[in-house]
């Protein structure tokens, strides 16, 4: 009868150690590819961040901001309405190319300001994730006070296209393009991603 229990005890412990384990391979299946994706993503993050495009776009900013508007954001919004009419509007309307070459585009404020912000945005996906994956601790170490700085005039530069009809204009439209499976070609790509992101809150700055 002793036996009968303790091989009844051995049996109800080796099914919980199974559980157990199939539990923890589980975790362990779920985390690690998460894992790798976050940490590929942030890598990537720093990467771009300490090319020449993103430091010209930080000295571009900041020159903005100093120079052009001295240290005022109330004078954001003018100042860069000035300098977005400048480099796209009178150049078209005298038949000079808006952009000529990539290092015409890498001195317009406006790709430096879309170029930042879809960077930091980028990073607060990495800052909102808990520090299993990469997490605020982890973007505090890695940036300084600095960047905080470089975000408040990217803010107010922002609010500035929101607000101003010649920085954003409403290219929206009621007509349908059709069906990606009714299409041919690389237009049933632009068929199905143009259906993907109609369904978003996010609007082109």
């Amino acid at each position: 009868m002793f036996l009968l229990n303790a091989d009844n005890y051995m049996s109800e412990i080796l099914s919980m150690i199974q559980i157990a384990i199939a539990f923890v391979t589980l975790i362990v299946t779920w985390y690690i590819p998460k894992k790798i994706m976050w940490e590929q993503a942030y890598a990537s993050l720093i990467s771009d961040y300490r090319g020449y495009d993103f430091a010209a776009a930080v000295q571009g900013i900041i020159h903005f901001f100093k120079c052009q508007c001295n240290c005022d954001v109330k004078k954001i919004k003018l100042e860069y309405e000035m300098i977005f009419k400048q480099d796209f509007i009178d150049k078209k309307n005298n038949i000079e190319p808006p952009l000529s070459g990539h290092c015409e585009i890498q001195k317009n404020l406006h790709y430096q300001r879309r170029l930042l912000t879809q960077f930091y945005y980028q990073l607060d996906l990495c800052a909102r994730t808990n520090r299993l994956f990469i997490g605020k601790a982890r973007v505090q170490r890695d940036f300084t006070k600095g960047e905080a700085d470089i975000l408040k005039i990217l803010f107010y530069m922002n609010q500035a296209v929101d607000e101003s009809s010649l920085l954003f204009t409403d290219i929206s439209t009621s007509d349908r393009i059709r069906r990606y499976d009714h299409v041919k070609g690389m237009n049933s790509y632009i068929s199905h991603i143009a259906r993907v992101l109609s369904k978003s809150d996010r609007k082109i700055k």
